[in-house]
């Protein structure tokens, strides 16, 4: 299993960049902070019209700890359009109503996990972050694995580790790159909870990819 910037295609996911795969309007007035989030209400409840939801607006503004990545959810965000101090940087379709999206503060990286709450009459969407979870940087000889196994099935995973792109490639489910060392970040998505939760790394292997931005 595999889940990067860099190995979308295996997931059939999307990119969701500046150059935008839907267009998200951009609205400047500050909503209120909204409640929590429910899950089992998320689930069940039905989804607003579109014309009900072209009156549902982006949220402008940080929550009051933006440095805890668990203030993010239940707020709303445009990402072509975020917060001063909040930048996005990509993400895409997890199925046809969950989302992932990579953010970054100014001193560290997360990695949202959002729901679809419904789509405005041009079919941009008025999404929701269900959870987050802050995730390392990588660095020359440090980043994430563009492909792990074995891992337990039920989601997409996320791992950052050590590599040395002076040894040799090596090719591990179908992805050709450096085998990885020193696995120190492991955390997979739930999409039966919609919750970020650890991943043991005990026996795990993974690859970062050369090519395609891999370095």
């Amino acid at each position: 299993m595999k889940f990067n910037l860099r190995s979308l295609a295996a997931f059939g996911l999307i990119f969701l960049t500046a150059c935008g795969t839907f267009t998200v309007e951009v609205v400047s007035q500050r909503t209120s902070t909204p409640a929590p989030v429910n899950h089992s209400d998320l689930a069940t409840a039905p989804s607003p019209s579109p014309e009900q939801c072209f009156m549902f607006q982006p949220e402008t503004s940080l929550p009051d700890n933006p440095d805890d990545p668990k203030s993010y959810v239940g707020h709303h965000y445009n990402e072509l359009a975020m917060p001063e101090g909040l930048t996005f940087t990509g993400g895409g379709l997890l199925n046809d109503t969950t989302l992932w999206e990579l953010v970054s503060r100014p001193a560290f990286d997360m990695e949202f996990l959002t729901q679809l709450i419904c789509r405005k009459p041009d079919g941009s969407p008025y999404n929701v972050v269900v959870d987050a979870v802050i995730i390392p940087r990588e660095r020359e000889g440090y980043a994430r694995a563009d492909a792990c196994s074995p891992v337990p099935s039920g989601g997409p995973v996320i791992v950052f580790g050590k590599y040395d792109a002076s040894q040799p490639e090596t090719t591990l489910l179908d992805v050709q790159g450096w085998k990885m060392f020193d696995l120190d970040f492991g955390q997979q998505i739930d999409l039966q909870a919609m919750r970020f939760q650890p991943l043991p790394l005990d026996g795990v292997e993974c690859v970062h990819m050369s090519g395609m931005g891999g370095s």
